[in-house]
């Protein structure tokens, strides 16, 4: 006969009882400790703010400028979209490359970036999504062909856009469709961001993710991330699994992933690509490249990737 799990179930409470006023001062410590590490933090967030060099008339930090290339053509248009915590020349030459076979260019700066951090506490999803669906319109209004890139969060925003705004073609590259290649665990991963954000306010961003030992600097991003800017990326990401916009995008699609990006999962873009309603669509893997692929091992063949997947419309 097997034992009676009851006596052992009201042992555990017991002891947990028992235990309470360490737990009680475990979790109180926690809670001072994670605060005073926000307040020394932000105090690190404002010194990073106060001496960045940036534009005195529009208080854009250097190295953050939206980059702009054939403003006056109206044939061909393409709009890049950056990532979490990124700028606009994250995409390396290709702009200037895309210019330079005849496209006019822009790749915007997301709302909170470029700034402060400070700034990226308030932004929500919407301020993205009316932000990137103004600059399309522009070019979209403007221009007989309109094309939309977006990498990392930026190819999640993307997405969800191009569902709507129908552009003649998309390019994802290394979309922020997870984190891991299990949804339950990204589930959790968030529930746990958002739990923790308003103590932990801010985190350091550390290097950029690029393989290439040679890399000396020219991607700008955030020395500090605010928390709870993270949590909304993260909701973003929930969104594109929650809508399915892939069912409603059936324009030429090229999605490109390397199999060594350690921030947004390749797993997940190979789950999701067959998904999209796209006849027209290609799959491209990288191989040497950490996740920001415009400045890493591969970024020559992203360009010349990018730059074939345009010549549709020469």
């Amino acid at each position: 006969m097997g034992s009676d799990p009851q006596p052992v179930k009201r042992s555990m409470l017991r002891r947990a009882w028992l235990w309470r006023p360490l737990i009680a001062y475990a979790v109180m410590f926690f809670i001072m400790g994670a605060l005073f590490y926000s307040y020394a933090a932000n105090g690190y967030v404002v010194a990073y703010e106060q001496k960045a060099p940036r534009d005195p008339e529009t208080g854009i930090m250097h190295g953050f400028e939206p980059i702009v290339y054939n403003e006056d053509r109206t044939d061909r248009a393409i709009l890049f979209v950056h990532g979490f915590i990124g700028a606009p020349n994250n995409y390396g030459t290709l702009p200037k490359a895309a210019a330079d076979a005849g496209w006019r260019v822009e790749a915007m700066l997301l709302p909170g970036y470029g700034t402060t951090p400070h700034a990226m506490e308030k932004i929500q999803y919407e301020d993205y999504h009316d932000a990137l669906v103004e600059h399309f319109n522009v070019l979209r209004a403007e221009c007989k062909v309109a094309v939309l890139m977006g990498h990392s969060l930026g190819g999640a925003l993307s997405t969800l856009a191009a569902a709507e705004l129908h552009p003649d073609g998309l390019i994802l590259a290394g979309p922020y469709f997870g984190l891991t290649p299990y949804p339950a665990l990204d589930r959790a991963m968030y529930y746990g961001a958002r739990a923790t954000a308003p103590v932990l306010r801010w985190l350091p961003t550390g290097d950029a993710p690029i393989n290439d030992p040679s890399y000396a600097g020219g991607s700008s991003r955030y020395d500090w991330v605010a928390s709870a800017a993270g949590v909304v990326a993260m909701q973003v990401c929930r969104r594109v699994h929650d809508t399915e916009p892939w069912n409603a995008i059936d324009c030429p699609l090229l999605l490109i992933h390397s199999k060594g990006d350690k921030v947004t999962n390749p797993a997940m873009s190979a789950e999701v690509f067959p998904k999209f309603a796209s006849e027209d669509k290609e799959l491209f893997w990288l191989e040497r490249s950490n996740h920001v692929y415009f400045w890493d091992y591969d970024a020559e063949a992203v360009n010349t990737k990018v730059l074939e997947f345009l010549e549709r419309w020469q």
